[in-house]
C-alpha cells in the first residue's frame, strides 16, 4: 500500500531563520538555539508521517511512524522544547452478526512512544532527544456499530480505546532517546461516540453525514470547544 506521508511544518521557520541557507539549521536544535534566541517567541517546527498499511475484508494492518518536533526561546531566555515520535504497528480484525446490524472490531497495537517536553534555563548541550521519555507497550482497542435498518440506517458507534490503561516501560523498538532517558507513562483508557446516517439522494447516491464526539469521559481534560 502506498506510504501516505506527510509532512509539516510552521510559518514561524521562516521568521526563525531568514535566510533560505539556515533552514537546514532549524532540524538541529543545538544549531536552531542561537537563531531561536535571536527571534524570541518565534516557534519553529516540523513534522512527517509514513502510515503504511493493508486491509483485506474484516482484516487490517499498518504501521504509522510520526515525529514532530518544536521548539522557540521565551522572552525570558529559556528554551521551551517539543519533541515526540511514534512507531505503532496496528493489526485489527472484525465481525458482523444479523447481517450487519451489529459490527464488533478489536485491534491491538505495538506502541513505542518518544516524548520530550522540557523547558532549559540555557541553549547550550540540547537536543530533542536528549534525556526524552521513551517507552513500549502493547494496547487494545475495541469498537461496536449498530445500525438500525430503516432509511437512511441510522448508526451509532462506541469506541474504547487502550482498555485498561497501556503502560509505557521496557525496550523501545527503535529507540532513539539519548542520554539519560525515562520509561514512559501510561496512556489512559478513553471511549469514542459517533453517529452517522447515510440518506439516498438517487439511484447511485448517497450522502454520508457522521459526527464523532472524541473523549467522552474527558480523561484528556480537553475542553469540548
Amino acid at each position: 500500500a502506498p506510504l501516505n506521508p506527510q509532512f509539516e511544518f510552521s510559518t514561524g521557520n521562516f521568521k526563525a531563520a531568514n535566510k533560505i541557507t539556515d533552514q537546514g539549521k532549524l532540524l538541529s536544535l543545538q544549531r536552531a538555539a542561537p537563531l531561536l534566541d535571536s527571534h524570541r517567541g518565534v516557534p519553529s517546527e516540523y513534522g512527517i508521517s509514513l502510515f503504511p498499511n493493508f486491509a483485506a475484508k474484516n482484516f487490517a494492518f499498518g504501521i504509522l511512524a510520526s515525529m514532530d518536533m518544536g521548539s522557540y526561546v521565551d522572552g525570558s531566555g529559556k528554551l521551551r522544547i517539543r519533541y515526540q515520535f511514534l512507531f505503532i504497528p496496528t493489526a485489527g480484525m472484525s465481525v458482523g452478526f444479523f447481517s450487519g446490524m451489529i459490527k464488533f472490531g478489536v485491534a491491538i497495537r505495538a506502541i513505542q512512544a518518544t516524548v520530550n517536553d522540557q523547558i532549559n534555563a540555557a541553549t547550550a548541550g540540547v537536543g530533542y532527544t536528549k534525556d526524552a521519555h521513551e517507552g513500549f507497550g502493547l494496547g487494545v482497542d475495541t469498537g461496536l456499530i449498530f445500525t438500525i435498518p430503516v432509511d437512511a440506517l441510522p448508526a451509532f458507534a462506541l469506541v474504547g480505546r487502550n482498555l485498561g490503561d497501556t503502560r509505557l516501560s521496557g525496550a523501545a523498538i527503535l529507540p532513539v532517546a539519548t542520554g539519560f532517558h525515562y520509561s514512559g507513562d501510561q496512556i489512559k483508557m478513553s471511549f469514542d461516540g459517533g453517529f452517522s446516517l447515510q440518506p439516498k439522494l438517487g439511484q447511485k447516491t448517497i450522502l454520508k453525514i457522521s459526527t464523532d464526539y472524541r473523549d467522552i469521559t474527558n480523561r484528556s481534560h480537553t475542553k469540548t470547544l
